[in-house]
């Protein structure tokens, strides 16, 4: 367990710089080869960003695509991600490539602490853009998931007042009254 922990704060935390060159080259007066570490441009979500840039795609083409959400649901998903992520690092479990039954389990913890159902949806739509997925769809388009979350709405119905929260006399008293 210890070793995926290190593992985990090896991809997840901060670039690893590498040590001062002590070879001939550098010993040599010249310069030191090496590239240096690209500047992060992300927009909230920082692994979507990372997720986005292994595959390849240019800083502007991720910025396009990050710029799909609003900044607040960026925020919003970022905080989310982040309590998952710390969840998964308590548990063992490496938070952006973790088996769907771990975060099953996360959903679940979070329906035994009598989450709302719409809250529960916020950290699998955080967690399905900061995932890297399975077999090229993301974690909320799993099965098992789409199930749960079926089962999810079931157990925690929605409780909509059958009484308005305004007093009616008033409103109708109101409305009899001239305008100023």
């Amino acid at each position: 367990m210890y070793g995926l922990v290190v593992i985990y704060q090896l991809l997840c935390g901060q670039p690893w710089q590498p040590p001062p060159r002590r070879d001939r080259l550098s010993q040599a007066g010249g310069g030191d080869p090496s590239p240096t570490p690209r500047a992060r441009g992300t927009m909230g979500l920082t692994r979507e960003w990372y997720n986005l840039n292994t595959v390849g795609l240019p800083q502007k083409v991720i910025n396009t695509i990050q710029s799909a959400r609003a900044s607040s649901t960026r925020s919003l998903y970022d905080c989310k991600w982040r309590v998952f992520e710390e969840w998964c690092l308590q548990e063992g479990h490496i938070s952006f490539q973790c088996p769907v039954g771990v975060i099953l389990s996360f959903l679940q913890d979070l329906i035994d602490k009598h989450r709302a159902f719409s809250t529960i949806k916020v950290y699998l739509a955080a967690i399905a853009a900061c995932h890297v997925g399975f077999e090229g769809k993301t974690a909320s388009q799993h099965p098992l998931v789409c199930g749960f979350m079926k089962g999810a709405r079931r157990l925690l119905p929605v409780s909509r007042s059958l009484v308005p929260l305004w007093d009616l006399a008033v409103v109708l008293n109101g409305l009899k009254m001239t305008p100023i």
